[in-house]
């Protein structure tokens, strides 16, 4: 009986070296069944250089003895395929062709696009084969209204459908959208977490950051990125990083204004993803509406929640996408509803407002019209009316000098302007009028468009192109 290890070694060695040509007609045979039921090709993967690769990996001098060892059962056929396997996918990564990918868009387009967020990433039903990711210029979260756009060899990138850069696409472009939408149950599941950035501004003071670590911890929010400068006016810009699970919880957060007397609340409605604004006297409660795209559920309970007195709504245009809420507001609240004197038209005929492209049609004929220069009164606010032709006719925007505040609706937006491929738009008249009114305005004076995120006159002055 044999009891040392060295001569156990020795005798093994042996039956290797005896058996040697056997292992490798075995291993040999091992490898290409586990091939056959993996639906592996062997002359893809038996290359000598991903062959030299494996044997030096496990340390044998050449590949007959990489078989031996498979043959005896010193190494698994499965781990020296699987190896190969991937030595071959570096050398012949798979790259879908533009005109692949469009061709798949085009059959998938029959039916709407249902994306979800699984545990190994973003699964995209309706298109197989071709990479799927969120967009950072908008970053979509569930309940955003979303579009898929085919990239250039970087697959399908999904943005929301109020994203300037889908909407400022060219029509050579436009041919490369496709319907996108959630899963049903992904906004209302809680599993979900997705990165969210939010530019706020504020005037520079101390204690400001304090205030804000407050609202992100009474809303127990993870934060990821914080970053914060100070222009030469005071005014104080934050850029800020975190997860949500939800765009009812981005949307209270981006509620959450850190300003002095007035406060500012932003409310994403409408099929068109329109900010609906609620300018708020924390004093008096009073409040008044800028653009109602729509009057959901859950932003009216949030005013009766906080006590607020809607004052009056303030229309920037006659587009459906910014009026289309007033009758479900003054269901609840008898007030006044403004718009300038030259939307008219628009307020009144479907096919001017866009309201008949997109539904069966709306108008609205009971608002106040006005004018140029115009001061509106209401919850404690001067608002003054600023004519700003060019997205419509009458559009305007709403200029608070005493709180440095700009509703601009649809003329300004963060890093660019409304669009006036419309009837009775004008792109001279809109870059005329954000130069010759809007650009005289203080460069710390707060911007709420009518999409996307907040912004300054300053910024816009300095970093809008067309301007």
């Amino acid at each position: 009986v044999v009891k040392s290890t060295q001569a156990k070694n020795k005798i093994n060695q042996w039956f290797k070296k005896e058996f040697k040509e056997s292992n490798i007609i075995k291993g040999k045979e091992m490898i290409a069944a586990y091939c056959k039921a993996k639906t592996i090709n062997p002359s893809n993967i038996l290359n000598p250089r991903y062959q030299e690769i494996v044997q030096k990996k496990y340390g044998f001098k050449d590949w007959d003895s990489v078989l031996a060892a498979i043959g005896h059962g010193g190494l698994k056929e499965g781990q020296v395929v699987n190896r190969l396997v991937e030595e071959y996918s570096k050398e012949h990564k798979q790259e879908l062709t533009d005109e692949v990918v469009m061709e798949k868009v085009a059959e998938a387009a029959k039916n709407k696009v249902h994306i979800a967020k699984s545990k190994s990433g973003i699964v995209v039903k309706g298109i197989d084969d071709v990479a799927v990711r969120f967009s950072r210029c908008c970053n979509p979260v569930p309940g955003d209204e979303i579009v898929g756009f085919v990239t250039r060899g970087r697959g399908l990138s999904i943005h929301r459908t109020d994203c300037v850069n889908m909407i400022h696409l060219t029509e050579a472009e436009r041919a490369r959208l496709i319907d996108a939408e959630w899963e049903s149950d992904v906004a209302e599941k809680d599993g979900g977490q997705y990165l969210a950035d939010i530019k706020m501004y504020a005037r520079d003071r101390q204690g400001l950051l304090m205030e804000m670590s407050k609202i992100f911890t009474e809303n127990n929010v993870d934060v990821k990125s914080l970053n914060v400068r100070t222009s030469k006016q005071g005014t104080a810009t934050i850029e800020t990083g975190f997860i949500v699970h939800s765009r009812e919880e981005l949307l209270i957060l981006k509620g959450r204004q850190v300003n002095h007397k007035m406060k500012v609340e932003r409310f994403v409605t409408g099929i068109i993803s329109t900010n609906c604004y609620l300018a708020i006297n924390e004093e008096t409660r009073q409040a008044v509406v800028i653009d109602p795209a729509a009057s959901p559920s859950y932003l009216m309970k949030h005013i009766r929640s906080e006590g607020l007195k809607i004052e009056a709504i303030l229309l920037t245009h006659g587009h459906f996408d910014h009026m289309m809420g007033i009758d479900g507001f003054l269901a609840e609240y008898d007030v006044p509803v403004y718009v300038h004197e030259d939307d008219e038209d628009v307020m009144n005929q479907p096919e001017l407002n866009l309201s008949s492209t997109y539904t069966s049609g709306y108008t609205f004929s009971g608002a106040h019209y006005m004018k140029d220069n115009q001061v509106l009164t209401y919850a404690g606010y001067d608002f003054q009316v600023i004519h700003t032709p060019g997205h419509t006719r009458g559009g305007c925007c709403y200029y608070v000098e005493s709180e440095g505040v700009l509703f601009s609706g649809d003329t300004l937006f963060q890093n660019s302007v409304g669009r006036t491929d419309f009837q009775n738009s004008s792109t001279s008249d809109l870059i005329r009028s954000i130069r010759e009114k809007l650009m005289l305005l203080p460069d710390d004076t707060h911007v709420y468009p009518g999409h996307m995120g907040e912004t300054t006159i300053g910024h816009e002055r300095k970093y809008n192109p067309y301007i």
